[in-house]
């Protein structure tokens, strides 16, 4: 078993902040999307992260009154956490002289981890930077919207790829 190569990647990516709004101008200063009030601290979250999922819990947050600020913390939110394992296993066979023959396998995301990814074309969730190969980046919720709090989007499951490569 001499000759092979393993080569691996860990990652893990604490949850990105989220500035819940509430969508109107309770405030009175004619900017929509002010901070609302946090009522139940204890039930932001709903412990889901799988696609479809509300993973904040609506109820825990209310639209401030009329003419007031929200006490809601600015980025006291944050999007779920995840972690994945991308792994590679490679050997390299010398033929001859000035030719060798590589065998490889890679895995990507080998956990097969659920890893959300929030849409910028959803108004409830919207994603700050539009940067496909970074999950959970800066993103806004809106307490007015019917998918407030959803996960409606996922990166790729697990991949596994395999290649040869001939070189002379």
């Amino acid at each position: 078993m001499t000759g092979w190569q393993l080569a691996g990647i860990y990652k893990y990516l604490a949850g990105a902040p989220i500035a819940v709004q509430d969508g109107t101008d309770q405030q009175l200063s004619g900017i929509n999307h002010q901070r609302p009030n946090l009522i139940d601290p204890n039930n932001v979250y709903t412990g889901q992260t799988c696609g479809g999922c509300f993973f904040l819990n609506r109820s825990a947050f209310q639209a401030q009154p009329l003419g007031t600020v929200g006490n809601l913390g600015w980025n006291s939110v944050v999007t779920p956490a995840y972690w994945d394992l991308d792994l590679a296993l490679s050997r390299d066979f010398r033929l001859r002289e000035g030719m060798n023959l590589q065998v490889r396998a890679d895995a990507f995301n080998l956990s097969n981890s659920m890893v959300p990814a929030f849409n910028p074309s959803n108004p409830a969730v919207q994603a700050a930077t539009a940067q496909p190969t970074s999950p959970s980046v800066g993103a806004f919720a809106a307490l007015n919207n019917s998918q407030f709090g959803q996960i409606l989007n996922a990166f790729p499951s697990r991949k596994i790829q395999f290649a040869v490569k001939f070189s002379f």
